[in-house]
């Protein structure tokens, strides 16, 4: 290249983002998974796990969850506040159900038990599972991808209702938002809501 070429950052290409595999998981698929994750012991993994099923939020943003991510509503109904990490919107609120809340709550009193000496206020809801002395770093996207994948795999050969197995390949965390949004259409939710729900800016997202 000639001498008088010169690259900046500015010239560099966008690091590729995250894929977004996955389509919505069949109901049957569904109700194994969720039998199933009945008996994983408390934890990280299973708090990751019960709030993407439940909130449809991608797997980016429940990592990143801070411990004070559940609050209130004016009519005293639970909400989430999370970060939109793909299009840099933070602070979101998405309206939850009493359940989902409960599962939130459990966590984060035993977040504090483990890490009694750090403020509420810089702990991570899902802190990492290696070794941290505070619980200020969140669990990263790959622990929990990896430790899916793992525990998927585990369940054995899964079946659609017409008795074809299942890909468990198919079975990854971004599947349950495409199931949750699907889950929402199917019930009648109008196109705008929907893209409400999914913090999309445009319906066709």
């Amino acid at each position: 290249m000639p001498g008088d070429v010169v690259i900046t950052v500015a010239d560099l290409p966008a690091r590729a983002g995250r894929g977004e595999p996955g389509r919505d998981l069949p109901p049957e698929i569904m109700q194994a998974l969720c039998a199933a994750l009945d008996g994983v012991e408390p934890g990280e993994f299973k708090t990751a796990v019960q709030i993407a099923i439940d909130t449809g939020r991608r797997p980016e943003e429940i990592v990143r969850l801070p411990l004070d991510c559940l609050t209130r509503d004016r009519d005293g109904k639970a909400v989430l506040v999370y970060d939109n990490r793909k299009a840099a919107r933070d602070r979101r609120r998405l309206p939850v159900g009493e359940d989902t809340a409960a599962v939130i709550i459990a966590q984060q009193a035993r977040v504090t038990a483990r890490f009694p000496g750090t403020p509420a206020g810089e702990l991570a809801l899902l802190p990492t599972p290696l070794r941290t002395p505070s619980g200020r770093k969140p669990a990263s996207i790959s622990w929990l991808e990896n430790r899916h994948r793992a525990w998927a795999g585990s369940l054995g050969p899964l079946t659609t209702r017409d008795g074809t197995p299942f890909d468990p390949a198919k079975i990854v965390p971004y599947a349950y938002r495409h199931t949750y949004a699907q889950r929402h259409a199917d019930g009648g939710v109008p196109v705008d809501v929907l893209a409400q729900l999914m913090d999309h800016k445009h319906l066709d997202q």
